[in-house]
């Protein structure tokens, strides 16, 4: 999962390994512009829907509540349980 997710970000990873010494490993991450990043909103991380219904089922109501709202104002009909 690290891995794919270095690989993801654009990165690199490094392994040196020497028997009786250890191994160590190098990581490189692309350096980003603090000024140019944004927030992201839920229509970012999330697909608009259509009218397409969604049955929801969770046994803690906050989170029930929550993720209804947010599914319906991303379009969606959601039936809860």
């Amino acid at each position: 999962m690290v891995y794919g997710s270095i690989i993801g970000q654009k990165g690199v990873v490094e392994v040196e390994s020497a028997s009786e010494a250890g191994t160590n490993l190098h990581i490189y991450l692309p350096l980003i512009d603090a000024e140019a990043e944004t927030t992201p909103t839920v229509e970012d991380v999330a697909a608009p829907g259509h009218g397409e219904c969604i049955l929801l089922a969770d046994d803690e109501e906050s989170h029930l509540i929550a993720t209804c709202e947010v599914l319906e104002s991303l379009g969606y009909k959601v039936f809860r349980l």
